[in-house]
């Protein structure tokens, strides 16, 4: 049972993990202030370009990746 719920609080962190937030701190911008304010992918390569936007969707999938890991693993 323990082991289960450190999964689920392991995926809840991780899924709470926001791509272009952290990209946008270690750049020193804050992307909810930019363009339409969104978080998002779309937000992100509207108002910082290309490398940005591949980079916040390169963690978004990570995150999902990381799960899908664990997952195949039982």
């Amino acid at each position: 049972m323990s082991m289960m719920f450190g999964k689920l609080l392991a995926a809840y962190l991780i899924g709470s993990v926001s791509g272009s937030l952290l990209l946008g701190r270690l750049r020193g911008v804050d992307i909810r202030t930019l363009g339409s304010g969104n978080a998002g992918g779309t937000n992100a390569l509207r108002t910082q370009g290309l490398k940005f936007a591949l980079g916040v969707v390169l963690i978004d999938v990570g995150k999902g990746r990381i799960g899908h890991l664990d997952r195949s693993a039982e």
